[in-house]
């Protein structure tokens, strides 16, 4: 289970056995509220106590992955619509990098009308352009769909780690950016890639930085992203996928 819905779980739980040993008396908003301590008190103390803890834990992350997108072409920004709102998010969400954290572009390198210089490209000249150094970015370059994302990426972050400490540095904090759909069938290409051996339970803890569309657009945008995920094509290839994984050799 995820760190942060375990949190969640003793986070409810706190609440539930504090106000389990409450007394409300007359009205609720302009009389008595009293509060009497008692183990179950105590209990909520404890469990909302862990909750937090358990939430501070999970702030830092090691990598924040930028999976190449599509929609429309930002002329101005000369990247897709995409690609932009993802950039953005993780910049959002740089805070929550560690000291010696970094950014992945993930997608493959190649070179298309809009994007001569390749979409990764311009997803780390985004980065750099906000402040990021360019030894903080590290461009994943191979990957053609949403499961090689998955795999190419960690193996990558995996080498580096093992090329820097001579081990790996378990776990390896790694959150993805994208829309919660998308993001759905990285979670099950990760959990697939550990159960299929490809890395070791443990190697790496999977966060989600779910990315939201202006207002005006998040509708439309969000419709037509369900629409995508929710097609029968769609869900039969994401299970062939998921079946087939071991077809793929990383060593």
């Amino acid at each position: 289970m995820r760190k942060n819905n375990i949190a969640l779980i003793f986070f409810v739980t706190g609440v539930f056995l504090s106000l389990a040993s409450s007394k409300i008396t007359g009205n609720f908003i302009s009389d008595s509220f009293d509060f009497k301590f008692s183990y179950f008190s105590y209990g909520g103390i404890i469990f909302i106590l862990l909750s937090y803890l358990i939430f501070m834990s999970r702030q830092k992350l090691d990598a924040i992955v930028i999976p190449r997108g599509g929609g429309e072409w930002d002329s101005k920004e000369e990247m897709y619509s995409q690609d932009e709102e993802r950039t953005k998010k993780a910049l959002r969400r740089k805070r929550r990098l560690n000291e010696k954290g970094y950014f992945v572009v993930s997608g493959l390198k190649k070179e298309g009308e809009e994007t001569p210089e390749g979409q990764s490209k311009s997803i780390e000249r985004y980065l750099t352009n906000h402040g990021v150094s360019s030894e903080k970015i590290i461009i994943e370059g191979k990957s053609h769909d949403t499961l090689e994302n998955v795999l190419y990426t960690l193996k990558k972050i995996k080498e580096k780690e093992i090329k820097e400490h001579g081990k790996t540095q378990k776990p390896i904090r790694v959150a993805f950016v994208s829309y919660p759909e998308h993001l759905k069938r990285f979670e099950d290409f990760e959990n697939q890639a550990v159960k299929d051996g490809f890395f070791e339970k443990g190697d790496f803890e999977f966060y989600k930085i779910r990315t939201f569309p202006e207002w005006e657009k998040r509708k439309e945008q969000r419709r037509n992203e369900k629409g995508y995920e929710g097609s029968p094509l769609r869900k039969l290839s994401h299970k062939l996928k998921l079946l087939t994984m071991g077809r793929y050799k990383l060593n």
